[in-house]
Protein backbone atom coordinates (compact mmCIF):
# COMPACT_ATOMS: atom_id res chain seq x y z
CA UNK A 1 0.00 0.00 0.00
CA UNK A 2 2.83 2.38 0.84
CA UNK A 3 4.52 1.70 -2.50
CA UNK A 4 1.25 2.31 -4.31
CA UNK A 5 0.70 5.57 -2.45
CA UNK A 6 4.25 6.67 -3.27
CA UNK A 7 3.75 5.78 -6.93
CA UNK A 8 0.64 7.93 -7.04
CA UNK A 9 2.42 10.77 -5.27
CA UNK A 10 5.52 10.93 -7.47
CA UNK A 11 3.79 12.54 -10.48
CA UNK A 12 2.39 15.26 -8.23
CA UNK A 13 5.82 15.89 -6.71
CA UNK A 14 7.39 16.08 -10.16
CA UNK A 15 4.74 18.56 -11.27
CA UNK A 16 5.32 20.73 -8.19
CA UNK A 17 9.06 20.77 -8.88
CA UNK A 18 8.46 21.59 -12.54
CA UNK A 19 6.62 24.74 -11.47
CA UNK A 20 9.91 26.16 -10.15
CA UNK A 21 12.57 26.83 -12.81
CA UNK A 22 15.75 24.79 -12.61
CA UNK A 23 18.42 26.55 -10.62
CA UNK A 24 15.96 28.67 -8.63
CA UNK A 25 16.07 28.57 -4.82
CA UNK A 26 12.74 29.67 -3.29
CA UNK A 27 12.75 31.70 -0.06
CA UNK A 28 12.40 29.84 3.24
CA UNK A 29 9.12 29.56 5.14
CA UNK A 30 8.29 32.32 7.62
CA UNK A 31 8.80 31.92 11.36
CA UNK A 32 5.70 30.21 12.84
CA UNK A 33 2.92 32.61 13.77
CA UNK A 34 1.64 30.70 16.77
CA UNK A 35 2.80 28.03 19.19
CA UNK A 36 1.59 26.34 22.36
CA UNK A 37 3.08 27.69 25.52
CA UNK A 38 2.37 29.02 29.00
CA UNK A 39 -0.80 31.08 29.06
CA UNK A 40 0.23 34.75 29.29
CA UNK A 41 -2.95 35.72 31.12
CA UNK A 42 -2.66 33.37 34.12
CA UNK A 43 1.09 32.61 33.87
CA UNK A 44 0.31 28.89 33.75
CA UNK A 45 -1.76 28.81 36.95
CA UNK A 46 -4.99 27.97 35.14
CA UNK A 47 -6.72 30.61 37.25
CA UNK A 48 -6.30 34.35 37.11
CA UNK A 49 -4.61 35.38 40.33
CA UNK A 50 -4.86 38.92 41.68
CA UNK A 51 -2.18 40.34 43.95
CA UNK A 52 -3.52 42.31 46.93
CA UNK A 53 -1.23 44.84 48.52
CA UNK A 54 -2.56 46.59 51.66
CA UNK A 55 -1.73 50.23 52.20
CA UNK A 56 -0.60 49.61 55.80
CA UNK A 57 1.35 46.41 55.23
CA UNK A 58 4.02 45.22 52.82
CA UNK A 59 2.96 41.57 52.98
CA UNK A 60 1.45 40.49 49.64
CA UNK A 61 -1.70 38.39 49.73
CA UNK A 62 -3.10 36.35 46.88
CA UNK A 63 -6.66 35.63 45.88
CA UNK A 64 -7.52 33.16 43.12
CA UNK A 65 -10.29 34.13 40.78
CA UNK A 66 -12.31 31.73 38.53
CA UNK A 67 -10.52 29.66 35.91
CA UNK A 68 -8.60 31.60 33.29
CA UNK A 69 -10.88 32.51 30.36
CA UNK A 70 -8.05 32.31 27.86
CA UNK A 71 -6.76 28.78 28.48
CA UNK A 72 -9.86 27.29 30.12
CA UNK A 73 -7.91 26.34 33.22
CA UNK A 74 -5.22 24.33 31.38
CA UNK A 75 -2.42 26.79 32.06
CA UNK A 76 -1.28 26.39 28.46
CA UNK A 77 -2.76 27.56 25.20
CA UNK A 78 -1.97 27.98 21.54
CA UNK A 79 -1.26 31.66 21.20
CA UNK A 80 0.24 34.22 18.93
CA UNK A 81 3.98 34.32 19.48
CA UNK A 82 5.35 37.67 20.66
CA UNK A 83 6.16 39.86 17.67
CA UNK A 84 9.70 40.51 18.86
CA UNK A 85 10.33 36.77 19.16
CA UNK A 86 9.01 36.10 15.65
CA UNK A 87 10.99 38.97 14.14
CA UNK A 88 14.20 37.73 15.76
CA UNK A 89 13.66 34.21 14.42
CA UNK A 90 12.64 35.54 11.00
CA UNK A 91 15.80 37.64 10.82
CA UNK A 92 17.92 34.60 11.70
CA UNK A 93 16.19 32.47 9.04
CA UNK A 94 16.54 35.07 6.29
CA UNK A 95 20.14 35.98 7.16
CA UNK A 96 21.20 32.32 6.99
CA UNK A 97 19.36 31.83 3.68
CA UNK A 98 20.77 34.97 2.05
CA UNK A 99 24.29 34.26 3.32
CA UNK A 100 24.19 30.82 1.72
CA UNK A 101 22.89 32.18 -1.59
CA UNK A 102 25.30 35.10 -1.83
CA UNK A 103 28.24 32.89 -0.90
CA UNK A 104 27.29 30.76 -3.91
CA UNK A 105 27.17 33.97 -6.01
CA UNK A 106 23.55 33.47 -7.02
CA UNK A 107 21.35 36.27 -8.34
CA UNK A 108 18.43 37.61 -6.28
CA UNK A 109 15.03 37.47 -7.98
CA UNK A 110 12.13 38.65 -5.86
CA UNK A 111 12.46 36.97 -2.47
CA UNK A 112 14.45 34.07 -3.92
CA UNK A 113 17.78 33.46 -5.66
CA UNK A 114 18.79 31.77 -8.90
CA UNK A 115 21.97 30.47 -10.48
CA UNK A 116 23.40 33.51 -12.23
CA UNK A 117 23.80 31.93 -15.67
CA UNK A 118 20.20 30.69 -15.64
CA UNK A 119 18.93 34.04 -14.35
CA UNK A 120 20.69 35.87 -17.19
CA UNK A 121 19.14 33.49 -19.71
CA UNK A 122 15.59 34.30 -18.61
CA UNK A 123 13.48 36.54 -20.81
CA UNK A 124 12.51 39.81 -19.05
CA UNK A 125 8.85 38.80 -18.83
CA UNK A 126 9.75 35.37 -17.40
CA UNK A 127 12.05 36.90 -14.82
CA UNK A 128 9.40 39.44 -13.80
CA UNK A 129 6.79 36.68 -13.53
CA UNK A 130 9.10 34.66 -11.27
CA UNK A 131 9.68 37.70 -9.05
CA UNK A 132 5.92 38.27 -8.85
CA UNK A 133 5.42 34.67 -7.76
CA UNK A 134 7.97 35.05 -4.95
CA UNK A 135 7.55 38.78 -4.13
CA UNK A 136 10.16 40.76 -2.23
CA UNK A 137 9.49 41.13 1.49
CA UNK A 138 8.86 44.35 3.42
CA UNK A 139 12.12 45.52 4.99
CA UNK A 140 10.44 46.70 8.20
CA UNK A 141 8.56 43.53 9.19
CA UNK A 142 10.66 41.06 7.14
CA UNK A 143 7.53 39.71 5.48
CA UNK A 144 5.53 39.02 8.65
CA UNK A 145 3.18 41.95 8.11
CA UNK A 146 3.03 42.92 11.79
CA UNK A 147 4.41 45.41 14.31
CA UNK A 148 4.44 45.06 18.09
CA UNK A 149 1.40 46.62 19.75
CA UNK A 150 2.45 49.80 21.55
CA UNK A 151 -0.14 49.50 24.32
CA UNK A 152 0.97 46.09 25.62
CA UNK A 153 4.55 46.12 24.23
CA UNK A 154 3.75 43.09 22.10
CA UNK A 155 2.77 40.83 25.00
CA UNK A 156 -0.97 40.83 24.29
CA UNK A 157 -1.68 41.45 28.00
CA UNK A 158 -2.27 44.68 29.92
CA UNK A 159 -2.42 45.27 33.66
CA UNK A 160 -4.62 47.60 35.66
CA UNK A 161 -4.87 48.34 39.38
CA UNK A 162 -8.28 48.15 41.02
CA UNK A 163 -8.95 49.65 44.46
CA UNK A 164 -11.06 47.59 46.87
CA UNK A 165 -11.45 47.23 50.65
CA UNK A 166 -10.66 44.27 52.86
CA UNK A 167 -12.73 42.94 55.80
CA UNK A 168 -11.32 45.65 58.09
CA UNK A 169 -12.29 48.39 55.67
CA UNK A 170 -8.69 49.06 54.69
CA UNK A 171 -7.93 49.98 51.10
CA UNK A 172 -6.18 47.30 49.06
CA UNK A 173 -5.13 47.34 45.43
CA UNK A 174 -5.60 44.45 43.06
CA UNK A 175 -3.43 44.02 39.96
CA UNK A 176 -5.56 42.51 37.22
CA UNK A 177 -4.26 41.11 33.94
CA UNK A 178 -6.50 41.38 30.90
CA UNK A 179 -6.17 40.75 27.15
CA UNK A 180 -5.07 43.97 25.45
CA UNK A 181 -8.07 45.74 23.90
CA UNK A 182 -6.03 47.43 21.18
CA UNK A 183 -4.61 44.26 19.61
CA UNK A 184 -7.20 41.77 20.87
CA UNK A 185 -4.61 39.93 22.93
CA UNK A 186 -2.37 39.02 20.00
CA UNK A 187 0.35 41.55 20.77
CA UNK A 188 0.50 42.44 17.08
CA UNK A 189 -0.80 45.20 14.82
CA UNK A 190 -0.54 45.52 11.02
CA UNK A 191 2.88 46.75 9.87
CA UNK A 192 2.68 50.48 9.20
CA UNK A 193 5.10 50.36 6.28
CA UNK A 194 3.34 47.67 4.24
CA UNK A 195 -0.16 47.93 5.76
CA UNK A 196 0.09 44.32 6.88
CA UNK A 197 0.81 42.79 3.47
CA UNK A 198 4.36 41.78 4.39
CA UNK A 199 5.51 42.87 0.93
CA UNK A 200 7.83 45.59 -0.29
CA UNK A 201 6.22 48.61 -1.91
CA UNK A 202 5.24 48.39 -5.57
CA UNK A 203 7.77 50.01 -7.89
CA UNK A 204 6.32 53.31 -9.13
CA UNK A 205 8.39 53.33 -12.30
CA UNK A 206 6.98 50.09 -13.74
CA UNK A 207 3.75 49.97 -11.69
CA UNK A 208 4.81 46.63 -10.26
CA UNK A 209 5.16 44.93 -13.64
CA UNK A 210 8.93 44.50 -13.38
CA UNK A 211 9.28 45.34 -17.07
CA UNK A 212 9.08 48.46 -19.24
CA UNK A 213 8.71 49.01 -22.95
CA UNK A 214 11.99 50.33 -24.31
CA UNK A 215 11.82 52.58 -27.36
CA UNK A 216 13.74 51.81 -30.54
CA UNK A 217 17.26 53.27 -30.67
CA UNK A 218 19.42 53.19 -33.76
CA UNK A 219 19.96 49.51 -34.54
CA UNK A 220 17.97 48.28 -31.52
CA UNK A 221 14.23 47.84 -32.14
CA UNK A 222 11.57 48.52 -29.51
CA UNK A 223 11.50 45.74 -26.94
CA UNK A 224 10.44 44.69 -23.45
CA UNK A 225 13.19 45.26 -20.89
CA UNK A 226 13.65 44.82 -17.16
CA UNK A 227 12.81 47.87 -15.07
CA UNK A 228 16.09 49.41 -13.95
CA UNK A 229 14.58 50.85 -10.78
CA UNK A 230 13.50 47.51 -9.29
CA UNK A 231 15.68 45.21 -11.45
CA UNK A 232 12.63 43.29 -12.58
CA UNK A 233 11.25 42.57 -9.11
CA UNK A 234 8.27 44.90 -9.44
CA UNK A 235 8.85 45.93 -5.82
CA UNK A 236 11.57 47.81 -3.96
Amino acid sequence: MRLLALALLLPALALAQADVPEGFFPPPADAPKSAEGTCPLCDGAGKVDAKHQGLKTSDPRFRFRPECPRCGGRGRCVRERPVGERLAEQRTILNAYEREQRTAHRTPIGAGFMETDKAEALAPTDRAALAARFPKRCKACLGLGVDACGRCDGTGVTERRERTEDEDGEAVYETIKEPCEKCGGTGALPCRRCDGSGLAKICSRCDGMGTVEAKAKRDVPAHTALCRACKGDGRR
